[in-house]
């Protein structure tokens, strides 16, 4: 297996934990290569995912530009921000005071991950941003702004599944869980039965959780009847995140005002946003920005008009 690429094919289950359901291993990691691996994909599933998320390989993205013309393809957050050390720290330490470096990289995630944001809203936040820093002449972090409709949140709320963009190392994750158990040397064989555990203990799990469903009751937050409805029809994972947006519904979201225009009743909602600033370590995101995309769970805001 020496020199060999392990290709992972990772999707989110209805725990919202990842599945693996297809592993590859390639002698070359170039564009004819992937365009093997996906088109056999293809031939295996019968048809073409919805959204696509990878690293910045440009051999990769060429692949997915053939094989799948019509597929929506992202990249990681993850893989970008990792980066963020290498490509800019060494110039605060020439340029500015060391303390700088923890307030940056909290504005900088603030700034990103807030898929609130309109786009103008952000265009504004961005430059501020590098102007106070004095980073606009940082190659690396132009072009990441460059390609900011394949990374900022903000740039694609429309695209169904973009939640996946905000699961940070996943696929990292799951590269270092398979890599525990192998090694450069390892041969085919040991390679499989380490793959072959490593399934076994994601199949424990998901039996583990299905188990919870099923068996364990959820305490109530709020009076609303559609809320028993939805312990039982999601799953545990899924249903603490409905069951916030309700709670939250209920104590940070108040109905302003209902009108009728043409047959079409208007309601104005109006919500009461709490900003946490306690905490200023640099590799914290605030709650309110890092939970905001609620993977098509319906949000807060359109709680209230089910109360009346």
């Amino acid at each position: 297996m020496h020199h060999m690429v392990f290709v992972p094919f990772t999707r989110m289950n209805n725990h919202k934990r990842r599945v693996t359901f297809g592993v590859s291993l390639l002698s070359r990691e170039d564009t004819d290569s992937y365009i093997w691996l996906l088109k056999s994909f293809l031939k295996a599933f019968g048809k073409q995912p919805l959204l696509v998320l990878s690293d910045q390989d440009p051999t990769m993205k060429k692949a997915i530009e053939t094989v799948f013309p019509q597929l929506i393809h992202r990249l990681y957050m993850w893989h970008i921000t990792s980066k963020l050390p290498l490509k800019i720290f060494m110039q605060f330490n020439f340029s500015l005071n060391i303390v700088n470096i923890p307030k940056f990289r909290k504005k900088f995630n603030l700034l990103i991950w807030n898929s609130r944001l309109e786009v103008d809203e952000f265009e504004v936040g961005w430059k501020s941003l590098m102007n106070e820093y004095k980073l606009t002449d940082n190659k690396w972090l132009d072009d990441m702004h460059g390609l900011r409709r394949f990374w900022i949140p903000t740039f694609f709320k429309h695209v169904p599944l973009s939640g996946l963009m905000r699961t940070t190392s996943r696929s990292e994750s799951e590269n270092s869980a398979f890599h525990q158990n192998t090694h450069y040397c390892s041969t085919i064989v040991h390679f499989m039965i380490s793959f072959e555990a490593s399934m076994e203990k994601y199949r424990f799990t998901q039996s583990s959780f299905d188990f919870s469903t099923k068996d364990k009751h959820s305490m109530m937050r709020t009076p609303f009847k559609i809320e028993r409805n939805a312990s039982l029809l999601y799953t545990r994972t899924v249903y603490r995140q409905v069951q916030n947006e309700m709670y939250l519904s209920m104590v940070a979201c108040s109905q302003i005002s209902i009108s009728t225009c043409e047959d079409v009743d208007e309601c104005l909602v109006k919500e009461f946003i709490h900003y946490n600033s306690s905490n200023s370590n640099d590799s914290h995101i605030d709650p309110e920005v890092e939970n905001d995309d609620q993977w098509d769970i319906l949000i807060r805001e359109l709680w209230p008009l089910h109360h009346f």
